[in-house]
């Protein structure tokens, strides 16, 4: 990410597939999250101590789906961040 550049920038730039993202903070636990209107969300969180982002994908805000989620993809890398949660939108949603 460039210095001058809104960190949200590039998520922006995703193809949601009919998803609404919504920014939360930058570099923190809630990060970002896209959600669908069946229900289905996708959280994107930083975890400071482990140095390591995670896409989430549940398949509605319950309990349960947080507990037993679809699928949790770790990135130790920021800039792989943006594409690797285009593909998961893509496999999610197409």
């Amino acid at each position: 990410m460039k210095p001058q550049e809104n960190w949200v920038t590039p998520f922006k730039n995703l193809e949601l597939l009919g998803g609404e993202l919504t920014p939360i903070l930058n570099n923190d636990e809630d990060m970002l999250e896209i959600r669908w209107y069946d229900g289905m969300w996708i959280d994107v969180g930083y975890i400071a101590s482990t140095k390591t982002y995670y896409i989430t994908t549940v398949s509605d805000d319950t309990a349960e789906a947080w507990n037993n989620p679809l699928s949790v993809i770790e990135v130790k890398d920021r800039d792989e961040l943006v594409s690797l949660l285009q593909k998961e939108i893509i496999r999610c949603r197409s």
